[in-house]
């Protein structure tokens, strides 16, 4: 199945709520790998695979007080502050489709503020586990 990005949000999966305003989502995969080039090798790298992990990417414009259900940006400072494991879904909000799940701590958090633009922010989520596909 094919669908617009658009219907691809992060979410809160504690509270069901999306991440208010988001312009785009990043899920990142990396395995890394074990350097197993010996002199056997005849002059070409060997490689096993190691740890793997995961992480989520938000950008989204800066609401202090979203309304609705969504969730802004304060929620995330305050699971920063709080060193707070985060469990997140990236799912389609117009159906029950919810594409990864995964626990998660975050790493970084940017606000950005140019001149005579809005104000955005970025959020790196760094998983702790696997990261669960239900399609």
């Amino acid at each position: 199945m094919i669908f617009n990005g658009s219907d691809m949000l992060l979410f809160n999966a504690a509270t069901g709520e999306p991440i208010a305003c988001q312009r785009s989502v990043d899920v990142s995969f990396t395995t890394e790998l074990i350097d197993v080039t010996c002199k056997q090798s005849l002059g070409n790298s060997e490689f096993l695979p190691g740890v793997r992990s995961f992480s989520v990417t938000c950008e989204a414009l800066v609401d202090w007080q979203p309304t609705g259900s969504d969730e802004g940006i304060s929620e995330l400072v305050t699971a920063y502050n709080n060193r707070a494991k985060l469990e997140v879904n990236i799912a389609d909000p117009t159906n029950t489709d919810i594409y990864f799940n995964g626990l998660g701590y975050i790493e970084s958090l940017e606000v950005n503020a140019g001149t005579e633009t809005e104000v955005t922010y970025t959020a790196t989520i760094t998983g702790t586990g696997d990261l669960q596909t239900s399609i």
